[in-house]
C-alpha cells in the first residue's frame, strides 16, 4: 500500500492490525520495514527496539569481512506482498517449519500430511492479488474464510486469537541453562572475535530473571558456539 501510495489504506490497515490479539508496535514495524529504505532499517529497528544484530554480536568484525545485517532483504514495490510470499515460501518459514515437522513426526512415527502444500493449491493462492489472502482490514487467509462461510461456523472463521504450535521454550531454557552458561563462558566463546560473551551472559540472566523465553538469538549464538567447539573452526 505505501509502495503504491494509497496511504489512506494503509493507515487502516495499521489501525485494524493493532487491534489484533498480541500486536503491538513492533509487529507494526516489521510489517513496514520493506518499506524503509535498506541503508535506514539498522536505524528504524533500534527505535522499535529490534536490532538487525543483537548486543552480545560485533557487527564492526562482520563489516570488515563484508558481510553485513540488512534486514529481510525485501525492497519496497508494487509486488511487494507476493516478493514476501515467494521468500516465505522458499527460503525462510516454510523450509523450517516443514524440517521441523518433518523430523517430529518420523521421530514418532506419525504420517503427516501438508494439505495447503499442493502445488496447483500453492500456485492458485499465489496468483490471487494481495487483499484475497489479508483483507485491508488485516483479516488472514481472507479467500479460504469466505469460500468456507455458511459451511464453517462463523464463530471459528472469524477468530482472531489462535496461535500456531508452540514450544515450551522457557521451560526448556531453564532446565539448560547450566549448559548455556556453561557454553557461553567457555574459553572458546570467550576467545570469538565477532562474540561479547559476557553480554550475552548478561541477556541470558535477564530472561531468566523474568521468565522470559529464551529467544532464538541466544539459541543460535550459543549452536554456534558449540559447532565451533566440536570441528574445531578457526577464525583469522
Amino acid at each position: 500500500m505505501l509502495a503504491s501510495f494509497r496511504l489512506p489504506d494503509a493507515l487502516r490497515f495499521v489501525q485494524a492490525m493493532r487491534r489484533l490479539p498480541g500486536a503491538g508496535a513492533r509487529l507494526v514495524a516489521q510489517a513496514f520495514e520493506p518499506a524503509v529504505s535498506p541503508q535506514l532499517r539498522g536505524l528504524a529497528r533500534r527505535v522499535v527496539g529490534r536490532p538487525l544484530l543483537p548486543p552480545w554480536i560485533d557487527g564492526r568484525w562482520f563489516a570488515g569481512e563484508n558481510a553485513f545485517a540488512t534486514g529481510r532483504g525485501l525492497r519496497a514495490s508494487p509486488h511487494l506482498f507476493h516478493d514476501a510470499l515467494a521468500q516465505s515460501l522458499t527460503e525462510t518459514v516454510l523450509p523450517a517449519l516443514l524440517r521441523y515437522g518433518d523430523r517430529n513426526s518420523m521421530a514418532f512415527s506419525i504420517e503427516s500430511r501438508v494439505p495447503f502444500l499442493t502445488p496447483a493449491l500453492a500456485d492458485l493462492a499465489y496468483s490471487l492479488p494481495a487483499d484475497r489472502l489479508v483483507s485491508g482490514d488485516a483479516v488472514s487467509k481472507a479467500v479460504l474464510r469466505d469460500a468456507m462461510r455458511g459451511l464453517v461456523p462463523d464463530a471459528i472463521l472469524d477468530r482472531r486469537d489462535k496461535i500456531a504450535f508452540s514450544t515450551p521454550d522457557r521451560m526448556w531454557g531453564r532446565a539448560l541453562r547450566p549448559f548455556f552458561e556453561r557454553t557461553l563462558t567457555s574459553d572458546v566463546a570467550r576467545a570469538l572475535p565477532w562474540l561479547n560473551a559476557q553480554a550475552a551472559v548478561q541477556a541470558l540472566d535477564r530472561r531468566m530473571a523474568r521468565s522470559a523465553a529464551f529467544g532464538f538469538d541466544l539459541w543460535r549464538t550459543v549452536n554456534v558456539v558449540r559447532w565451533i567447539e566440536q570441528f574445531d573452526v578457526g577464525f583469522a
